[in-house]
């Protein structure tokens, strides 16, 4: 299994992952393309998202290959039954690997990896299969 670590320098890895807030600059989003194989945009499926996002990854598509990542779905509803139809609206493939909603995934921005419950851990392993994979 590849090391997948954040982004450090000092520690080299197989595959790097920077994450960037939403108003990333310019100047700031271009350094990162540049060493970028792959670049994931996290998606909620809502109406809303697909008008915020459209343009990102239209944008992104230009410097390297894009996916998108279903995040915060339930996958019991029709509109994930239909997460395809907005893959291609976008001009974008899409990760088949998705997050659903799970409380745990909030808790871990504070308490790190032991606050995921084994689906949660087993999900995330499912991602980064697919993303080691795509780079």
């Amino acid at each position: 299994h590849p090391r997948v670590r954040v982004l450090d320098p000092a520690h080299p890895a197989d595959v790097t992952l920077a994450d960037t807030g939403a108003g990333i600059g310019d100047g700031d989003l271009r350094n990162l393309l540049q060493w970028a194989d792959l670049v994931l945009v996290p998606f909620l499926l809502s109406p809303t998202d697909m008008r915020a996002t459209g343009s990102t990854v239209r944008g992104l598509l230009a410097h390297g290959k894009v996916r998108l990542l279903f995040s915060g779905v339930d996958p019991r509803t029709s509109v994930f039954r239909d997460r395809q139809t907005y893959a291609d609206l976008l001009g974008v493939r899409a990760l088949s690997a998705f997050l659903p909603v799970r409380h745990c995934y909030r808790l871990a921005l504070v308490d790190g990896y032991s606050a995921l419950s084994p689906k949660a851990r087993e999900e995330l392993g499912q991602l980064a299969d697919e993303i080691t994979r795509e780079v």
